[in-house]
């Protein structure tokens, strides 16, 4: 048996003699440059024919391979691809609320309502020691725009030089038997006072004032806050009745 060379390929002959007598050859061709291996029975001439022929022709079947990184063959230093790992996720914000501030409420302008009475008196004077009937006029006026709100209240201060029963009338007056003093007199308003105008007078009459040498006053007050009025500072008035000398 005869090594050539060494590769990667392998062919088999089977040949047959002219003369009858067979012999078995096995070929081993390699694509490297060629091998050969033959076995003993053929003539030494044909043998060396037939190693010279087998070695100038390729062998149709050859194997070609490489190992990567050898440097040798198809794909010789093909780079390993390298993963790229799993991508990056930025965390999406949270957005921040924005706070609505709660409407602004705007309190209601108060109301202009100014009550303050007004007071006379018939007669405004009077004999001295004369006992005499005397009516006092009360007046409500709203000096403002707005119009009164709830009725009104007042009270009527009885003077000492006053004696026997008290009568009154007037136009939406009505007397306020719930309150009772015995030198007051309370008396209530139903009607509205619009804005710039007055109630009706209310007429209370005392029917015997007897002056001792020196004028009397009679004076009337709006309860605090009567009727809507905000401004308590001129809510009384007074009426005198003079000495006739």
């Amino acid at each position: 048996m005869v090594l050539v060379a060494a590769g990667v390929g392998v062919w088999f002959a089977l040949r047959k003699h002219k003369r009858g007598a067979s012999a078995l050859g096995l070929v081993l061709l390699l694509a490297g440059g060629g091998a050969l291996i033959s076995t003993a029975g053929a003539p030494p001439a044909q043998a060396a024919a037939h190693s010279a022929s087998c070695a100038e022709r390729p062998v149709a079947g050859a194997v070609s391979t490489s190992t990567p990184g050898s440097g040798g063959g198809a794909g010789a230093g093909a780079a390993t691809p390298t993963p790229s790992g799993s991508p990056t996720v930025s965390p999406i914000p949270t957005p921040t609320p924005t706070l609505t501030p709660p409407p602004t409420t705007t309190a209601p302008p108060a109301p202009l309502i100014d009550l303050t009475p007004t007071a006379e008196v018939e007669p405004s004077i009077l004999p001295n020691d004369t006992p005499t009937a005397v009516n006092y006029i009360v007046t409500v006026k709203n000096v403002l725009s707005d119009p009164s709100t709830g009725p009104v209240e007042i009270t009527v201060v009885i003077p000492v030089e006053s004696s026997g029963p008290v009568s009154f009338g007037g136009g939406g007056w009505a007397l306020d038997s719930t309150r009772s003093a015995p030198d007051k007199v309370f008396f209530t308003y139903s009607s509205q006072i619009a804005g710039g105008a007055s109630s009706q007078p209310l007429t209370v009459q005392f029917p015997d004032i007897t002056l001792a040498g020196a004028p009397v006053a009679i004076t009337t007050t709006i309860d605090a806050g009567s009727g809507g009025d905000t401004n308590p500072a001129n809510n009384s008035a007074s009426a005198i009745i003079r000495l006739f000398v």
